[in-house]
């Protein structure tokens, strides 16, 4: 199979050589994006919900046990699937190295400021005085 400009030159052996071209169409995928991401979100959440809940001999707990066992992780690889999907064709769009890394820069630091920093500075320095330390500690992702 050889992949160029989104097609792909496939050969199937039936009765000799038979040369196919198929168009990859991403259209499908773009516009179901936000559906598929939505999903798996739930996919996630309902995995860690499904974390609390007790083992006994209940319905709840048997579904949840199926859930964490079988379809829990899915959530996650479809979502990592899905962005790099995005980011390959984020990538492929304009193909300048710098301007990706800054534009996928900008896209983390900004919700890392405005949500992180202000969660562990209420937590670490206001509410358990745990000092500056603790606090660029935590923010660093070293804890």
């Amino acid at each position: 199979m050889l992949m160029k400009d989104n097609v792909i030159e496939e050969r199937l052996e039936s009765k000799g050589s038979i040369s196919k071209n198929i168009e990859l169409n991403w259209g499908i995928l773009s516009k179901y994006r936000n559906v598929i991401y939505g999903l798996a979100c739930i996919s996630i959440i309902l995995f860690h919900y499904a974390c609390y809940v007790p083992y006994d001999n209940s319905i709840k707990a048997i579904v949840a046990y199926v859930f964490r066992g079988v379809i829990g992780s899915i959530g996650v690889e479809i979502f990592i699937l899905m962005s790099g999907i995005c980011m390959y064709f984020s990538f492929h769009r304009k193909q300048d190295v710098k301007e990706f890394y800054i534009k996928r820069f900008r896209r983390l630091i900004i919700p890392f400021v405005l949500v992180v920093v202000p969660f562990y500075f209420y937590r670490d320095i206001i509410m358990s005085s745990l000092g500056i330390k603790r606090f660029l500690y935590d923010v660093s992702y070293a804890s």
